[in-house]
């Protein structure tokens, strides 16, 4: 793997400061950027939101980034996923054919790695923001904790009793193999809609989707879509791998869109979308959680804000 064209080799890694939580673009910045092929990359948690994931998919394909390759190679450039370098071995069996120089885990961007495979794009930039690999896989994996880069939790938002090891050992290989975490999903669109700001605090939309859990019903899984599955696209033949879909939560597939007004009264009008009349319960029963005293705690609170965008939805 060689840095990509144009970048130059950084020797000196700078350590991920603890508590980095999602990573904006300034701070890649100097990072050293490689292009790799996005089934080798590592996910450090165990669930995504797979309608975000799929909403992050169609506005890929409506960017035609495919019949363009310049196109492609400059929102990839722009958009590079951010890894950590881990030690050649690894307690988990199936990292036995990992790479001598040991693998890329992302601490960010899941679902847009998963957003970019679900398109048939096979590449992508990472920048790598630390190289561990010369530790031992118990220092690996106690580093990556301290800094708050591993999500302990499962996709219904349970901590994990063994915690670390039990997440180690956990740990999906690739990212079709996430789960899907339907709340996930539901935190990014309260966000969209102004239900809370965007803070770059570990796992932000993560702690909102286990706090919308107990608050927000959403309807079981439906056994008949129990078995669905969106594939990932394979652009050179007609062979796809099944990965989570969010079928079975037929209500929060329905999600993917804010309503304009909404979106106006919590200071979101870039999301001035409109949703049909399905499911705006479901959307005000969040935002109205999200404006509540009980959310005070979480990153990005805005209280009356959002408040009045539930209002709105009434």
């Amino acid at each position: 793997m060689q840095p990509s064209s144009g970048e130059r080799e950084d020797e000196s890694v700078h350590s991920v400061s603890e508590g980095i939580g999602d990573i904006g673009v300034d701070a890649l910045q100097g990072k050293p950027m490689y292009k790799v092929s996005l089934m080798d990359l590592r996910p450090t948690q165990l669930s995504a939101g797979m309608q975000q994931v799929t909403e992050k998919r169609d506005k890929l394909i409506h960017k035609r980034l495919l019949e363009k390759p310049k196109k492609l190679d400059k929102f990839l450039r722009e958009h590079p996923i951010p890894v950590v370098r881990g030690p050649p071995s690894s307690p988990q069996s199936h990292f036995e054919d990992a790479p001598q120089a040991g693998p890329l885990y992302l601490i960010d961007h899941h679902h847009l790695g998963s957003a970019l495979l679900l398109c048939g794009i096979k590449e992508a930039y990472v920048a790598l923001v630390d190289d561990l690999s010369s530790m031992s896989s118990d220092q690996f994996w106690q580093a990556m904790a301290s800094r708050n880069l591993l999500w302990c939790y499962d996709e219904q938002g349970r901590e994990l009793p063994g915690g670390l090891q039990e997440l180690v050992s956990r740990l999906p290989r690739t990212l079709p193999e996430l789960k899907d975490d339907p709340y996930r999903s539901l935190a990014a669109l309260i966000r969209k809609a102004g239900g809370y700001d965007k803070k770059w605090v570990a796992f932000a939309e993560f702690r909102w989707a286990n706090f919308l859990r107990g608050k927000v019903p959403l309807k079981a899984p439906e056994p008949v879509l129990q078995s669905g599955a969106v594939h990932i696209a394979d652009s050179s033949s007609s062979s796809s791998s099944a990965v989570s879909t969010p079928s079975a939560f037929p209500a929060l597939a329905l999600l993917s869109t804010v309503p304009a007004a909404a979106a106006a009264a919590a200071g979101t009008p870039g999301a001035e979308r409109e949703v049909g009349p399905e499911h705006p319960h479901v959307l005000q029963a969040a935002m109205q959680a999200a404006a509540s005293p009980d959310a005070a705690h979480l990153p990005g609170f805005k209280g009356a804000v959002a408040g009045a965008a539930a209002a709105v939805l009434g």
